[in-house]
């Protein structure tokens, strides 16, 4: 229940305020690249190893993001289109096993694809992309509450929810209501 709960709070925020809190998600995308990709790479990490990484790397990537915006954005656009894509082929029904050949080609291609369309689009890249990231933690932790199925269900709600993220955040964005702040974007 209280991951539920907590699935709804952060996806609320980043499906209101995720243009504007874009550090605070590289933050967790950092963290969360250090307990998952790490091990892949040094399998005979143990826990408190593969936390101390993450959140070195939640720290490192935070900053970075408050320094070269455009840059963070764009590798954050290669690790989630990455991972995206990995999910799309599978989903094709191809075989891409973790640290397979298929499983590297897609999230490599998916990723560079992911990059380059965020570092040019940036600004409404990160609206759309946070109004549905939020949109869908918001929606499976209220039917999870809500004890329901997903399916249609979900859909509906996922689609609502991301219509009225995406909205909000293009309003305060095109209103001048906050500004992401950019040195080197």
């Amino acid at each position: 229940m209280g991951t539920a709960i907590a699935s709804i709070i952060l996806g609320f925020v980043e499906l209101l305020f995720g243009r504007k809190l874009f550090w605070v998600f590289v933050a967790i995308g950092g963290f969360l690249i250090g307990w998952f990709l790490v091990p892949a790479i040094w399998p005979s990490l143990v826990t408190w190893q593969r936390i101390v990484i993450g959140i070195i790397l939640a720290v490192v990537f935070a900053l970075l993001s408050l320094l070269f915006l455009r840059v963070m954005a764009a590798i954050g656009g290669f690790f989630l289109f990455g991972a995206a894509a990995v999910v799309f082929i599978r989903y094709l029904g191809a075989e891409a096993a973790a640290g397979s050949g298929a499983y590297w080609l897609a999230y490599i291609i998916g990723g560079l694809i992911g990059a380059i369309l965020i570092f040019i689009y940036l600004d409404w890249a990160l609206v759309v992309l946070t109004s549905l990231a939020g949109a869908g933690a918001a929606a499976r932790g209220i039917l999870y509450l809500a004890d329901a199925r997903g399916g249609w269900l979900e859909g509906v709600l996922f689609v609502i929810l991301a219509a009225v993220g995406i909205a909000f955040q293009a309003w305060t964005f095109r209103s001048g209501r906050y500004r992401i702040w950019r040195r080197s974007a």
